[in-house]
């Protein structure tokens, strides 16, 4: 395969043909085509055009398709759909393509052959002389005039805000639905009485996470800071909702007596400071552990 590449690399020098990850594009024989090695003695090749479609794009398929027979060649399935792309094998898959090219020239013409270098997007031919930029479209890479080019990064700038901003939101529902969970989870532990170690606490932003990710939620630092405060916030909700329920239970059952602690009013224990001072250990603990566990991904 190196002797392939080796060639490959002087044919480009050859036609100043650029090279992208291994990929070598340009132009050659006023077409554009892009060249790529992918086996032993194997040469994949690309040729966009202005295709048309229906059955006329099927006739000029099979017409190639002869002429490629014959060079122990076969067409290839392309995502670009106006370019059409072959695979020469043999001892010189090069000097294949060349004579291939030159006797498929009258079937090319009419669908822009004759035209030169036509713009991927706007099909608007080259004017010679003029320089245009590589892109990737459908996986392949074609030529671009410069209008369309700077049309296609404003888009795809507006797109990535556009996901930014809709990950962004399902990131708030994840951490929301999260610290709902951690709510449930903390109390459940408080009931069980194991609130007060400092495991449940660390383990808290796992749960968190789990959910703001399956939600599909941005992989920044976005995440660390709505991980971090929902798992705070989720510990300290878990524990306002048990006391709530076992004040509610207490006193219902006439315990107050028996459970000083759930006797007093909940409006006055609600909007105490001393109430939440409680929770504030686990909280930070949970904050902390959030940031620790995402903090690698994020520098």
């Amino acid at each position: 395969m190196q002797e392939l590449n080796d060639r490959i690399q002087a044919f480009a020098a050859e036609h100043s043909l650029e090279c992208v990850d291994g990929l070598y594009a340009g132009r050659y024989e006023d077409m554009y085509i892009t060249l790529r090695a992918e086996e032993e003695t194997a040469l994949r090749v690309m040729v966009c055009l202005n295709l048309p479609r229906g059955g006329r794009r099927k006739a000029l398929e099979e017409a190639l398709a002869e002429k490629l027979a014959r060079y122990g060649a076969k067409p290839v399935e392309t995502a670009f759909a106006n370019a059409l792309a072959f695979r020469f094998y043999g001892n010189d898959p090069l000097d294949d393509m060349r004579r291939f090219l030159a006797e498929a020239d009258p079937l090319l013409r009419p669908y822009g052959r004759e035209m030169g270098v036509l713009c991927a997007r706007c099909r608007r031919e080259f004017e010679e002389g003029e320089t245009y930029t590589l892109s990737a479209i459908d996986g392949e890479l074609v030529p671009v005039c410069a209008e369309c080019a700077e049309t296609g990064r404003a888009k795809r700038g507006e797109n990535r805000s556009t996901i930014r901003r809709k990950r962004a939101r399902r990131g708030a529902v994840g951490g929301l639905l999260g610290l709902l969970a951690a709510a449930a989870a903390w109390a459940l532990m408080e009931y069980l009485g194991i609130s007060s170690f400092f495991l449940p606490a660390a383990l808290i932003p796992l749960l968190v996470n789990l959910i703001y990710e399956k939600m599909g939620g941005l992989r920044d630092r976005y995440q660390v800071w709505m991980v971090s405060l929902c798992s705070a916030g989720g510990i300290v909700l878990g524990g306002v909702l048990f006391f709530v329920v076992s004040t509610l239970y207490v006193q219902s059952e006439g315990l107050a007596e028996l459970l000083p602690m759930y006797g007093e009013p909940l409006k006055t224990v609600l909007l105490s400071p001393v109430f939440y001072a409680r929770f504030l250990p686990s909280a930070v603990i949970a904050a902390l552990a959030a940031a620790l566990f995402l903090r690698n991904r994020y520098r």
